[in-house]
């Protein structure tokens, strides 16, 4: 099927609606996993990836989407659009006043993040998990839905030291607060980013114990132990009975401290030449 040609005349088009209606042509056209490759081999992603930078905003959204679709895809097809440049784009649009953009950027970054340990260092490296964790706790209720998926495959799929980089009181309670909402798939990928980031925090454990309970994540993980959903229920006790315990058990996880005692550097640990966070 011999589409390449003709979607490269479409792209370099003048009139803005034509490029439009070509964006989501193949954004629909790569709904279909098996298609991405085509797109990928017929060289058009740096073009797309270009159109990111459009003066046209609706342009930048389908631009985005679409991108967002190939990404999905396997590591191979990711990294092709990493390699196209696309997230030097991203530190200033992350924050734009559009919010249909900045959702479609944040679906996109979680789908990043959901990749290789490489593919994550490179948002990091971009200076990206700022405008992330800004958008977690100041988007809209679908911009933060999107960027805390991307903290938790941050939290799945990141090394130690990358998942450290993000370990910050602000962070964790801006994360917690959202398992109050009523996405049950929100819930549950939260819990699991709360689990990880437990689990991947040696040897400062205690200490993003201590957050979670003082920022009122521990109250509202017991909630959760009451909740309908079976799968909630069983991901918030496990979370009680690995690192927490009752406050009338002598030998208690947490004692009493308060956040001016936390010593926890969030830099402990990283490889030579990452590039720590700074909030």
């Amino acid at each position: 099927m011999e589409i390449q040609p003709a979607l490269k005349v479409l792209l370099e088009y003048t009139d803005d609606q034509v490029v439009w209606d070509t964006i989501w042509a193949i954004n629909n056209f790569t709904e279909d996993k098996d298609r991405i490759q085509i797109i990928v081999e017929s060289g058009i992603v740096p073009k797309i990836v270009s159109l990111v930078g459009s003066n046209v905003v609706s342009i930048k959204c389908a631009a985005v989407n679409c991108l967002g679709n190939i990404v999905t895809g396997t590591d191979e097809q990711t990294q092709a659009v990493l390699d196209s440049n696309i997230l030097s784009y991203f530190p200033t649009l992350c924050l734009h006043p559009d919010m249909q953009l900045r959702r479609n950027i944040m679906w996109f970054l979680s789908n990043i993040m959901a990749g290789t340990v490489s593919q994550i260092q490179q948002v990091i490296d971009a200076g990206l998990m700022s405008p992330i964790i800004e958008n977690m706790c100041n988007g809209d209720f679908a911009i933060q839905r999107e960027a805390a998926y991307a903290i938790g495959s941050l939290c799945s799929k990141g090394a130690r030291e990358q998942v450290n980089v993000i370990i910050h009181d602000r962070v964790i309670s801006s994360y917690c607060h959202l398992l109050v909402c009523h996405d049950i798939e929100l819930i549950k990928s939260v819990l699991n980013g709360l689990k990880d980031m437990l689990e991947k925090s040696e040897p400062d454990q205690l200490e993003v114990a201590i957050l979670i309970e003082e920022c009122g994540g521990l109250d509202k993980i017991e909630s959760l132990q009451n909740h309908e959903n079976n799968e909630i229920y069983k991901l918030a006790f496990e979370l009680i009975e690995t690192y927490f315990v009752d406050d009338d058990e002598e030998d208690c996880l947490l004692p009493t401290l308060n956040s001016s005692q936390i010593q926890f550097d969030p830099n402990a640990g990283n490889q030579p030449g990452s590039k720590p966070f700074n909030f």
